[in-house]
């Protein structure tokens, strides 16, 4: 049994409708979000709200509170002629990044870096640390003589409110490294709110 043309004019009409009804709702809800300075107290399941300090989305959802991540707040890439250095821990040269935190934040921070190993065989090590220079992170990687170890660090930190620094910096237990970089290998440093800690 075929569908009459009444009968898909019909549906056609209820879909419109449907879809028009939709809109409205959308509208209406999403267009009264309240932008406030605090988290309301004891609001209820559906509620939506907006921080004004943070501009993070808020809403309630079985008696939680839950907070969108706002993306990403930092991001630097190396990918010049850094000359060969080491044993010791140097800076890689254009790998960092400052960014103004906010209070109650969960960062989280991604890098990348392969790094040869010169002239013996030893252990080249990407560290991550804050702008004072305190190891956070380290990512080592055994190598021989002119080997090259790509590596990784992801690392979560609630850094409170103002101005933080973070860098890439590069080690090994002998001998001397290089970074492998360049512009379609960066070393590279990301820094990503991941939402309310």
């Amino acid at each position: 049994m075929g569908i009459r043309d009444g009968d898909l004019i019909q549906i056609v009409n209820d879909l419109r409708d449907g879809f028009a009804d939709l809109k409205a709702n959308v509208v209406s809800r999403w267009g009264r979000i309240p932008n406030v300075a605090a988290d309301p107290t004891s609001p209820p399941d559906g509620a939506v709200w907006i921080r004004s300090d943070d501009l993070g989305l808020r809403w309630r959802s079985n008696g939680a509170t839950k907070v969108s991540p706002l993306g990403e707040v930092a991001y630097a890439e190396a990918t010049g002629v850094q000359a060969a250095f080491g044993p010791a821990i140097t800076d890689i040269t254009n790998a960092t990044v400052t960014f103004t935190a906010v209070a109650g934040r969960k960062y989280e921070i991604a890098a990348f870096a392969a790094i040869q190993q010169n002239t013996a065989a030893g252990i080249p090590q990407l560290n991550l640390t804050d702008g004072a220079g305190t190891l956070l992170a380290a990512s080592p990687q055994s190598e021989l003589a002119a080997g090259v170890g790509s590596m990784f660090i992801l690392k979560r930190v609630v850094p409170g409110a103002g101005s933080v620094t973070y860098k890439l910096r590069a080690s090994s237990t002998a001998g001397t490294i290089t970074m492998s970089q360049g512009a379609t290998f960066p070393t590279v440093i990301r820094v990503h709110d991941v939402g309310a800690s």
